[in-house]
């Protein structure tokens, strides 16, 4: 193998490891974004359970209301109870759903860094061979 075959070969090993490093920097990066997104969602989901237990739990003394008032007020106060309980359920659901990208978007970062890894210790070897293979005898 000529020299120049060599610094072409390193180049492009230098390079490919350049661009792995920086495709692992970019998956922390996104990973460090999608645990604060969590973050936000858990809060909002708290907030949301916190008003759907007030809502639950208001009094506007029904028991001095009486006939069609008493009923409508009954109507509205359950149709608002199911629509905020509907309303914390589809965002825990979302939640779910969310699950956990951190692990997977690390797992694919050790990947990357893994695959970098091994393909610049099999370039190594082979250089290494070759150049056991070309010895100059003196």
């Amino acid at each position: 193998m000529e020299k120049a075959e060599l610094i072409r070969n390193r180049a492009k090993m230098e390079l490919e490891a350049s661009q792995t490093r920086q495709a692992a920097l970019d998956l922390e990066e996104k990973m460090e974004r999608l645990r604060r997104a969590k973050g936000s969602l858990h809060h909002v989901i708290a907030d949301a359970w916190q008003q759907e237990r007030k809502i639950g739990h208001i009094d506007a003394q029904p028991s001095f209301w009486k006939g069609e008032t008493k009923n409508k007020y009954s109507e509205m106060m359950q149709s608002m109870a199911s629509s905020t309980h509907r309303y914390v359920n589809g965002w825990m659901r979302a939640e779910a759903k969310f699950g956990d990208p951190p692990k997977n978007l690390s797992e694919r970062t050790k990947g990357l860094v893994n695959r970098g890894v091994d393909k610049a210790k099999k370039m190594d070897q082979n250089l290494s061979r070759r150049k056991k293979r070309h010895r100059p005898i003196f």
